[in-house]
């Protein structure tokens, strides 16, 4: 019996893909290396400072981890104030989770506190939203369990009556050692079967094509 739902909310929540993406090519594109699609994909749902982990070790960037961090999520933030794109069927599932009494969170290893707020105001969904939980609050990362523990203490569910959306494969790895239930959602046929060999209940190309 599902009481909770717990959604990440980069890529999930919010379009925010093409966005990463294009900081990306242009953080890397600028230090004259090239980006491929599957570093793209290494680096999903792994927060921003292992993403630029990544990325030094890839390429050997000269600048530190804490600065290329810090470079990368300004560019992200600078691009995310100019719009906060939300996506297919978030409102309408949200609406629907909520008239089944259904307690909602969000659990994301990316934006700060303040901007959690306008982004889910933005979405049109702050009064549907229990409790968040960011990567400040917790030791260890997806695909640690603990961002979704710490949610699911929040709202005061056990885990095992709560189901994960995420749209990476480490977040359903993540969800999965939290001993919840754990659906994957992405548009990326690639990806899908990620979220599928991670370990996903299920997985959908939409948010759109969810029925609880």
């Amino acid at each position: 019996m599902i009481k909770a739902v717990i959604f990440d909310l980069d890529g999930l929540l919010m379009d925010s893909e093409p966005l990463w993406s294009q900081v990306d090519r242009e953080m890397i594109g600028q230090r004259d290396f090239k980006p491929t699609e599957a570093l793209f994909r290494k680096r999903l749902g792994t927060g921003n400072k292992r993403t630029v982990e990544i990325y030094k070790e890839e390429f050997g960037f000269k600048e530190s981890v804490e600065e290329l961090a810090s470079e990368r999520e300004n560019r992200f933030f600078r691009l995310l104030d100019q719009k906060i794109p939300p996506m297919a069927g978030v409102l309408d599932l949200v609406r629907s989770l909520t008239k089944k009494r259904i307690k909602l969170a969000i659990a994301t290893s990316g934006p700060h506190k303040d901007r959690i707020k306008r982004i889910i105001a933005e979405l049109g969904i702050s009064d549907f939203i229990s409790a968040f939980v960011t990567g400040e609050e917790i030791e260890k990362l997806k695909p640690a369990p603990d961002i979704f523990l710490a949610a699911a203490k929040k709202i005061e569910v056990e885990p095992k009556y709560c189901l994960v959306f995420e749209d990476a494969p480490n977040g359903i790895v993540s969800a999965k050692a939290a001993g919840m239930l754990a659906y994957g959602v992405n548009r990326d046929k690639v990806t899908r079967r990620h979220l599928e060999e991670s370990g996903a209940d299920k997985v959908f190309s939409s948010l759109r094509e969810v029925e609880l």
